[in-house]
């Protein structure tokens, strides 16, 4: 096989490759109501080892994104405002393998939270 093709195939099947590690986050929803017009619609939570992403149909104007550990203190906490239709990734400053973790997302009164567990292998 030639160089190039080579190349070009790497090329194509890294970032598949890359997504292969890509987990995604349950979402705990119990007290959600879908009627209320602040977030008609759940934003979708996935992570790779330290970098967590968002991902949401509807804009999330004035939210607050926090990382805690097993025992609930606050490792990260980020306000942002997410376009809809857009993936965003924030890098997590983890340095704990196999530890649990919490990601709770705050738009005005509501909150989803949902957990998640780095490996070392990640």
């Amino acid at each position: 096989m030639n160089f190039k093709k080579v190349v070009f195939i790497l090329c194509c099947a890294s970032p598949l490759l890359s997504l292969a590690k890509e987990r995604k986050i349950d979402l705990k929803v119990d007290e959600w109501d879908n009627s209320t017009r602040s977030l008609p619609s759940l934003p979708v939570l996935t992570y790779d080892g330290n970098i967590l992403y968002v991902y949401s149909d509807i804009p999330l104007i004035d939210i607050q994104i926090q990382i805690k550990d097993a025992s609930g203190y606050i490792i990260h906490s980020y306000n942002t405002s997410i376009l809809a239709g857009q993936r965003y990734s924030f890098l997590m400053d983890l340095n704990h393998s196999h530890e649990d973790y919490i990601v709770e997302l705050i738009h005005g009164r509501k909150m989803l939270w949902g957990y998640f567990i780095i490996h070392e292998n990640q």
